[in-house]
């Protein structure tokens, strides 16, 4: 069995790893097409400085003005991509994921319910729920 396991690893790498190579040479082939990227740039540039004065000014309403402005913005990108319907599905495997590991860890004694509150934190840190206080 190990040695299926060891084949089916060194597979899983080349397909990856083809697929890689496809994807640069094909960047190669079309090269970088500024587009809007100086607008996104600008955007960017733009979010960071209104979260920067907002810790000077306003500190205890930073994070409320930081998250508004980075959903905002995550919801202008994913507009203006035209992908909201894949933004939409992959929503819903994050929330399906997260209730069913939050089942399973209840049911092997792991974690509790009011772990489920840790999911957000655990994409964007690493967290994973399960650490005791």
């Amino acid at each position: 069995m190990s040695r299926i396991l060891r084949i089916a690893g060194i597979v899983w790498i080349a397909v990856v790893s083809a697929r890689y190579l496809g994807v640069v040479l094909k960047t190669l082939r079309n090269p970088f097409n500024p587009g809007f990227d100086f607008a996104w740039l600008a955007l960017s540039l733009g979010f960071v400085a209104l979260v920067g004065a907002s810790l000077v000014w306003r500190r205890e309403q930073a994070t409320r003005i930081g998250v508004t402005a980075l959903a905002s913005s995550a919801a202008l990108i994913v507009l203006q991509s035209g992908a909201l319907v894949p933004a939409l599905i992959a929503l819903w495997v994050l929330s399906a994921a997260t209730v069913l590991g939050d089942i399973v860890l209840v049911r092997l004694g792991l974690a509790s319910r009011d772990n489920l509150q840790s999911a957000l934190p655990s994409l964007q840190t690493g967290r994973n729920g399960c650490e005791r206080n």
